[in-house]
């Protein structure tokens, strides 16, 4: 759906749970691929081990939206587990400054790391 003529420059939907007049727009931050989760035979020691386990994440996104009344965006990061069911998924209410740290971390990181 095209935008209004006063939205964000990121707006990619109108239409959505938070109210006709919010920009709202996701991104695919990763995806490794796949469409279904394959469990372990019961009995093994994966099984075992796995019992318990946090979930392992298949993908990420991040949504945001924003109205008229608040000058930055709201934001999540959602984590998925393979399968798309939503009631696996992890969800982390982030800011602008948030995101800015988290990417100067990782980006510190993967520069001491190469």
């Amino acid at each position: 759906m095209t935008g209004k003529p006063d939205c964000k420059p990121w707006c990619k939907d109108h239409q959505t749970e938070f109210g006709e007049n919010d920009c709202q727009t996701s991104f695919m931050i990763y995806d490794d691929g796949r469409e279904e989760e394959v469990p372990p035979a019961p009995g093994s020691m994966e099984a075992f081990i796995q019992d318990g386990m946090p979930l392992e994440v298949s993908r990420i996104t991040l949504t945001a939206w924003q109205n008229e009344e608040h000058k930055e965006p709201f934001m999540d990061l959602e984590f998925f587990e393979a399968g798309d069911d939503p009631m696996q998924s992890a969800i982390m209410h982030v800011k602008l400054d948030d995101i800015r740290t988290l990417h100067s971390r990782l980006a510190y990181i993967l520069k001491d790391l190469s």
